[in-house]
């Protein structure tokens, strides 16, 4: 998968700083695969796709938790 030219791109510090969690918890996303990025390299890059995503799922899990 290739990233949107136009998506706002994020290293581990900033994403880690957009979604309010530590960067050894970004690391932990990624390597358990929660939370989806590109590779280019030896880095891993998340894009704002990424990060949308993540947050929905844990919303959508938040709120099933809520109604049961």
């Amino acid at each position: 998968m290739s990233p949107k030219v136009a998506e706002k791109k994020f290293n581990i510090k900033a994403a880690a700083v957009a979604i309010g969690i530590s960067p050894s918890g970004v690391r932990l996303l990624l390597n358990q695969k929660k939370l989806g990025y590109y590779q280019s390299g030896t880095r891993r890059i998340i894009g704002e796709g990424h990060l949308t995503d993540y947050l929905s799922k844990i919303e959508r899990n938040h709120i099933r938790a809520e109604i049961h």
